[in-house]
């Protein structure tokens, strides 16, 4: 009887979590291998080499590109063809890390930075064979934590593999194996020996060499395999394809009637219904500027907004919930009219929201947390219509999650496209200037990020002498002495790149890409009582 030669000797790999690992063959790992490791290995490097002790910029742009097109390249490799889905959360990953190459404010980073998480931990699911439909709002927190721990596992599996390949391949493969070994301290030491023969070589010499005196080596070394257990572990995952994948969940979940259903949602109805009764003389009108109402904006505004708006999306959650939970019977039509109802009543409490703050800027001024609020209540008001939309028949609360996750992430990529900032600045200095002007708080427009610096150069003409002072002493203390000796060219953002030539424009010229406001501005200044 012949035995196996060890070229056929067999691996195990398992190919849907927590099932036994089946026997996999030398050349399909191997064929596994060089599908993961390659691209794995290329998006770890890229993504220390420019992300790491890095400001954010263009190379997060660039990250994000090339990690998604890495899956792409497995997905392609694997399974022929690449989703329409899982598609467009990669299209819309890559756009919203290339917002940080185009605004310089700093604090949109932590939002770019988890929407992006998020967003390939979504592809990674889709990639596995998860259902796009089967993603709703408890995926959106269960699949990025699960995705990593099963990523990290996939990644020591993934080692344990590439270790085992010299072992079980052939003479042939053993053979190379050691000659790579035996090659590499050679060609180590004759480089060493021609580097002093050669300004080229000698160059590359030094830059090995300091890399030993490099305080960040050992960080970097750290963040290196991290990142490459990530995305091995992901494109091992992608290559696996399990079935159902993290999002499979059990269906079994409490149930209301309709005649519960109708109760709650009257109920709230009314409440809502009595309340802008009851407001109706000024709900929607200027009451700070009726005489004698004893009522300032910012009580008119800070006391209410915060609770109508907080009402407003408790009442949007209770709809869904109760939908989502519903039990079907004779009563549906009416507990769907409730519902309606409801949702009318809620675009009304948003509307005098909104016409609230809208009075409280043209008493105090525009502010960035403002416009957010703004923005909000536009979100909120959207969702709004595509809910009542939908209770026309079922409530699909996964399609309605994604719906308005997706409009999130398109808000965070308009604010940072349109310069807001900008149009903030704008604002106040146009009513600034009006007859009846305020003060022009001076503090709050330096606090902003340096896409408002061209909009506050262009309106300093405008500006009546004392308070330009203020300004161009502000614009100097701040960019006038660089807060990092040297920048990156992957740190770069276009509006930096303007705000820079912009306060070129008046003499000031030490200003840095990657300039980060100090701390002590990065506040609201509180509006005068």
């Amino acid at each position: 009887m012949t035995m196996p030669s060890s070229a056929a000797s067999a691996a195990t790999v398992s190919s849907i979590p927590g099932e036994s690992p089946r026997p996999v063959g030398v050349a399909t790992l191997a064929r596994h291998a060089a599908t993961i490791w390659p691209p794995a290995v290329v998006v770890a490097a890229l993504g220390t080499w420019l992300c790491f002790n890095a400001s954010p910029g263009l190379n997060w742009a660039i990250w994000t590109f090339a990690a998604a097109l890495g899956l792409v390249w497995v997905v392609r490799r694997t399974h022929g063809r690449v989703g329409f889905p899982l598609g467009v959360v990669l299209v819309v990953a890559c756009a919203l890390a290339a917002c940080m190459a185009i605004t310089a404010d700093f604090d949109f980073a932590p939002i770019v930075l988890v929407g992006v998480a998020l967003l390939l931990a979504i592809g990674l699911a889709l990639a596995e064979g998860v259902e796009a439909g089967s993603i709703g709002a408890v995926s959106f927190v269960v699949i990025p934590v699960t995705g990593a721990f099963r990523s990290l596992r996939e990644a020591a599996r993934r080692l344990g593999e590439l270790a085992s390949l010299p072992r079980s391949g052939s003479e042939q493969t053993q053979a190379r194996v050691r000659g790579a070994l035996l090659a590499i301290p050679v060609v180590g030491v004759l480089g060493l020996l021609l580097a002093g023969a050669d300004p080229v070589l000698a160059r590359l010499r030094d830059d090995v060499f300091a890399l030993g005196k490099d305080q960040m080596l050992v960080p970097r070394a750290i963040f290196f395999a991290g990142l490459g257990a990530l995305t091995v572990g992901s494109y091992g995952l992608a290559l696996r394809r399990s079935a159902g994948g993290p999002a499979a969940r059990s269906e079994s979940r409490l149930t209301l009637g309709d005649t519960e259903r109708f109760m709650v949602l009257a109920s709230v109805s009314a409440l809502f219904a009595l309340f802008l009764g009851l407001q109706v003389s000024y709900f929607f009108g200027n009451l700070p500027a009726l005489a004698g109402s004893g009522v300032t904006y910012a009580e008119y505004a800070r006391n209410g907004f915060g609770e109508l708006t907080f009402a407003a999306t408790a009442a949007t959650v209770l709809i869904v919930w109760l939908d989502h939970h519903a039990e079907r019977g004779k009563g549906a039509a009416r507990a769907r009219a409730a519902g309606l109802v409801l949702i009318f009543l809620v675009q009304l409490l948003l509307d005098s929201a909104y016409h609230r703050v809208s009075l409280y800027e043209a008493a105090y001024g525009y502010t960035a947390a403002r416009l957010y609020a703004r923005v909000y209540m536009m979100i909120v008001s959207v969702a709004l219509i595509a809910l009542g939309i939908e209770l026309w028949t079922t409530v699909d609360v996964a399609r309605l999650v994604r719906r308005v996750g997706l409009l999130g992430v398109a808000a965070v990529i308009a604010l940072s496209c349109w310069n807001h900032e900008a149009w903030i600045v704008r604002k106040n200095v146009d009513r600034f200037v009006a007859p009846h002007y305020g003060q022009l708080d001076t503090d709050y427009l330096l606090a902003l990020s340096p896409n408002a610096v061209p909009e506050i150069i262009r309106e300093l003409p405008r500006i009546p002498g004392a308070y330009r002072d203020q300004l161009r002493v502000g614009l100097e203390e701040r960019y006038g002495t660089p807060r990092r000796a040297r920048t990156e060219w992957y740190e770069w953002s276009w509006r930096a790149g303007q705000a820079r030539h912009a306060v070129a424009s008046i003499g000031i010229s030490a200003f840095g890409n990657s300039v980060q406001p100090p701390v002590e501005h990065r506040r609201e200044t509180a509006p005068p009582r």
